[in-house]
């Protein structure tokens, strides 16, 4: 679609639409790799304009919890979209939020959805701790 829709913005907003989770970032970024025959420490450097329009678009639709969850060791990281979209946020708790993918502390943050709750939870700066209402002890909430 990149190539079809050349000088428009067709891709970059139907990227919006379509990446809806924090993974589906980092999965785009791994496909567009893979097709492009993309290698070594420039994997990523030549993406098409309209994918780099887009993807920090879609980075301001997803929450801090989302980030949390799917921030996850892959071969393209959230910590690696981040840095290649430069997403501008629209609040101070983005910020926070960008600002724990850049420091690698969302690793440790655990999302209360995925059943696995107060395990590293003391890794967690305070702040984190109060937003997200993830518990320091098993049955204990914060």
């Amino acid at each position: 679609m990149a190539l079809t829709h050349r000088g428009d913005s067709l891709v970059s907003r139907a990227l919006v639409q379509t990446l809806q989770r924090a993974n589906e970032i980092t999965e785009l970024l791994a496909y567009y790799q893979f097709q492009n025959g993309l290698q070594g420490t420039n994997k990523l450097h030549r993406l098409s304009k309209q994918l780099l329009r887009g993807v920090p678009l879609a980075f301001n639709h997803i929450d801090a919890n989302q980030f949390a969850k799917y921030n996850r060791a892959a071969e393209v990281k959230l910590r690696d979209a981040l840095f290649l979209a430069h997403p501008k946020a629209k609040d101070a708790q983005q910020q926070r939020a960008f600002d724990q993918i850049a420091t690698r502390l969302a690793a440790h943050a655990l999302h209360l959805g995925n059943g696995v709750v107060g395990v590293g939870a003391a890794a967690l700066p305070g702040w984190l701790l109060a937003e997200t209402g993830v518990p320091t002890q098993l049955g204990k909430a914060h």
